[in-house]
């Protein structure tokens, strides 16, 4: 069965227009939705206490472990070179 040239471009036009007004209605029910269903703006963060050297010491037993664990990242690939903490703050 040999279709026409004329047929093939009306059923591809008729097709084309098809798909374009589904993605259409999809995306204007997305936009419905977002509004109806959209997230609430997040409430701003409070802002962290800080806790400084020694009294971060006698409050976390982990802080000495994580000062070690940052020294050893910070000279990774740097031999040669002295590191010393200057100051550590717990950001809760």
């Amino acid at each position: 069965m040999q279709y026409s040239l004329m047929e093939v471009l009306t059923l591809t036009l008729f097709s084309m227009t098809v798909v374009f007004l589904v993605l259409l209605g999809l995306m204007v029910l997305m936009m419905v939705s977002a509004k109806f269903f959209g997230a609430k703006e997040p409430e701003p963060l409070p802002t962290p206490e800080r806790v400084k050297n020694n009294a971060l010491f006698q409050t976390d037993p982990l802080a000495k472990v994580a000062a070690i664990i940052a020294l050893a990242q910070a000279s990774e690939g740097a031999s040669g070179k002295t590191f010393k903490i200057k100051q550590i703050e717990k950001m809760d």
